[in-house]
Protein backbone atom coordinates (compact mmCIF):
# COMPACT_ATOMS: atom_id res chain seq x y z
CA UNK A 1 0.00 0.00 0.00
CA UNK A 2 1.46 3.42 -0.95
CA UNK A 3 2.41 5.83 1.81
CA UNK A 4 0.00 8.76 2.23
CA UNK A 5 0.49 11.87 4.30
CA UNK A 6 -2.16 12.61 6.90
CA UNK A 7 -4.51 15.32 5.61
CA UNK A 8 -3.02 18.04 7.83
CA UNK A 9 0.40 17.43 6.23
CA UNK A 10 -0.80 17.07 2.64
CA UNK A 11 0.60 19.66 0.25
CA UNK A 12 -1.60 22.59 -0.69
CA UNK A 13 -3.11 22.25 -4.13
CA UNK A 14 -4.24 25.84 -4.62
CA UNK A 15 -2.63 27.50 -7.62
CA UNK A 16 -0.09 30.20 -6.82
CA UNK A 17 -0.46 31.97 -10.14
CA UNK A 18 -4.20 32.10 -10.78
CA UNK A 19 -4.93 35.76 -10.09
CA UNK A 20 -8.67 35.36 -10.71
CA UNK A 21 -9.03 33.06 -7.70
CA UNK A 22 -5.99 33.75 -5.54
CA UNK A 23 -5.28 37.43 -6.10
CA UNK A 24 -1.76 38.81 -6.37
CA UNK A 25 0.85 36.62 -4.71
CA UNK A 26 4.05 38.65 -4.64
CA UNK A 27 5.76 42.01 -4.94
CA UNK A 28 5.71 42.32 -8.70
CA UNK A 29 1.93 42.12 -8.55
CA UNK A 30 1.49 44.65 -5.70
CA UNK A 31 4.48 47.05 -5.99
CA UNK A 32 5.39 46.23 -2.37
CA UNK A 33 8.90 45.04 -1.39
CA UNK A 34 9.07 41.51 -0.06
CA UNK A 35 11.08 39.60 2.53
CA UNK A 36 11.37 36.15 1.03
CA UNK A 37 14.63 35.01 2.67
CA UNK A 38 16.26 33.40 -0.38
CA UNK A 39 19.31 31.17 -0.21
CA UNK A 40 21.35 31.37 -3.42
CA UNK A 41 23.79 28.44 -3.49
CA UNK A 42 26.50 28.45 -6.15
CA UNK A 43 28.75 25.52 -6.96
CA UNK A 44 31.56 26.18 -9.39
CA UNK A 45 34.86 24.97 -10.75
CA UNK A 46 36.05 28.59 -10.89
CA UNK A 47 38.90 29.41 -8.51
CA UNK A 48 37.80 32.68 -6.95
CA UNK A 49 39.74 34.72 -4.40
CA UNK A 50 38.03 35.92 -1.23
CA UNK A 51 37.70 39.39 -2.78
CA UNK A 52 36.16 37.94 -5.95
CA UNK A 53 33.70 35.89 -3.90
CA UNK A 54 32.64 38.96 -1.94
CA UNK A 55 32.19 40.99 -5.12
CA UNK A 56 30.32 38.08 -6.72
CA UNK A 57 27.95 37.75 -3.74
CA UNK A 58 27.34 41.52 -3.69
CA UNK A 59 26.60 41.63 -7.41
CA UNK A 60 24.29 38.59 -7.36
CA UNK A 61 22.45 40.07 -4.37
CA UNK A 62 21.94 43.29 -6.35
CA UNK A 63 20.63 41.29 -9.31
CA UNK A 64 18.25 39.36 -7.05
CA UNK A 65 16.88 42.47 -5.33
CA UNK A 66 16.34 44.18 -8.67
CA UNK A 67 14.71 41.28 -10.50
CA UNK A 68 12.64 40.06 -7.52
CA UNK A 69 11.65 43.53 -6.19
CA UNK A 70 12.97 42.92 -2.68
CA UNK A 71 15.54 44.20 -0.22
CA UNK A 72 19.06 42.84 0.36
CA UNK A 73 19.15 42.31 4.12
CA UNK A 74 17.76 38.78 4.02
CA UNK A 75 19.45 37.45 0.85
CA UNK A 76 21.92 34.66 1.68
CA UNK A 77 24.60 33.61 -0.81
CA UNK A 78 26.95 30.63 -0.59
CA UNK A 79 29.77 29.93 -3.04
CA UNK A 80 31.35 26.48 -3.05
CA UNK A 81 34.55 25.78 -4.94
CA UNK A 82 34.56 22.35 -6.55
CA UNK A 83 37.13 20.28 -8.37
CA UNK A 84 36.54 19.66 -12.08
CA UNK A 85 35.55 16.04 -11.38
CA UNK A 86 32.91 17.15 -8.83
CA UNK A 87 30.51 18.82 -11.29
CA UNK A 88 29.10 17.39 -14.49
CA UNK A 89 26.68 18.71 -17.10
CA UNK A 90 25.87 16.71 -20.21
CA UNK A 91 25.99 19.65 -22.61
CA UNK A 92 29.15 21.20 -21.11
CA UNK A 93 32.04 22.35 -23.26
CA UNK A 94 35.62 23.05 -22.19
CA UNK A 95 35.75 25.68 -19.49
CA UNK A 96 34.57 26.26 -15.93
CA UNK A 97 31.13 25.16 -14.69
CA UNK A 98 28.70 27.07 -12.48
CA UNK A 99 25.43 25.84 -11.01
CA UNK A 100 22.95 27.88 -8.98
CA UNK A 101 20.35 26.34 -6.69
CA UNK A 102 18.06 29.23 -5.76
CA UNK A 103 15.96 28.35 -2.71
CA UNK A 104 13.15 30.92 -2.73
CA UNK A 105 9.68 31.49 -1.32
CA UNK A 106 7.01 30.11 -3.62
CA UNK A 107 4.87 32.43 -5.68
CA UNK A 108 7.35 34.30 -7.87
CA UNK A 109 6.33 34.60 -11.49
CA UNK A 110 8.16 32.66 -14.20
CA UNK A 111 9.18 35.98 -15.78
CA UNK A 112 10.84 37.19 -12.54
CA UNK A 113 12.71 33.92 -12.07
CA UNK A 114 13.80 33.80 -15.72
CA UNK A 115 14.99 37.42 -15.63
CA UNK A 116 17.09 36.75 -12.53
CA UNK A 117 18.52 33.52 -13.99
CA UNK A 118 19.45 35.20 -17.27
CA UNK A 119 20.98 38.26 -15.56
CA UNK A 120 23.04 36.02 -13.30
CA UNK A 121 24.27 33.84 -16.17
CA UNK A 122 25.09 36.91 -18.27
CA UNK A 123 27.13 38.38 -15.41
CA UNK A 124 29.00 35.10 -14.78
CA UNK A 125 29.65 34.54 -18.48
CA UNK A 126 30.97 38.04 -19.10
CA UNK A 127 32.92 38.43 -15.86
CA UNK A 128 34.42 34.95 -15.48
CA UNK A 129 34.32 33.60 -19.06
CA UNK A 130 32.02 30.70 -18.21
CA UNK A 131 30.48 29.34 -21.43
CA UNK A 132 26.66 29.50 -21.64
CA UNK A 133 26.55 25.72 -22.04
CA UNK A 134 28.32 25.31 -18.68
CA UNK A 135 25.78 27.13 -16.50
CA UNK A 136 22.56 25.88 -14.94
CA UNK A 137 20.03 27.53 -12.62
CA UNK A 138 17.42 25.60 -10.64
CA UNK A 139 14.73 27.22 -8.50
CA UNK A 140 13.35 25.36 -5.52
CA UNK A 141 10.27 27.01 -4.03
CA UNK A 142 9.23 26.69 -0.41
CA UNK A 143 6.23 27.74 1.69
CA UNK A 144 7.05 30.97 3.50
CA UNK A 145 6.97 29.41 6.96
CA UNK A 146 9.88 27.11 6.06
CA UNK A 147 12.20 30.08 5.49
CA UNK A 148 13.48 31.33 8.85
CA UNK A 149 15.90 33.65 10.52
CA UNK A 150 16.52 34.09 14.24
CA UNK A 151 14.23 37.11 14.32
CA UNK A 152 11.50 36.04 11.89
CA UNK A 153 9.65 33.32 10.04
CA UNK A 154 8.50 33.97 6.50
CA UNK A 155 4.78 34.02 5.76
CA UNK A 156 2.52 33.29 2.84
CA UNK A 157 1.13 35.84 0.45
CA UNK A 158 -2.46 36.81 1.22
CA UNK A 159 -5.29 37.70 -1.15
CA UNK A 160 -3.91 41.24 -1.60
CA UNK A 161 -0.26 40.23 -1.87
CA UNK A 162 0.37 40.97 1.82
CA UNK A 163 1.89 38.52 4.26
CA UNK A 164 -0.79 36.63 6.17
Amino acid sequence: MPFALPRRFAPRTRSLVDEETDGPRNAQETDQPTRDMPLLQFETTLSLSDEEKTAFADHVTDLYTTEMATTAGHVAVSIRDRETADLHLGRAVDGPLLFLDAEIRRGRSFDRKRAFALATMEYVGETFNVPDENMKVVFTEHPGETMMGVDRVGGEWGENGDKE
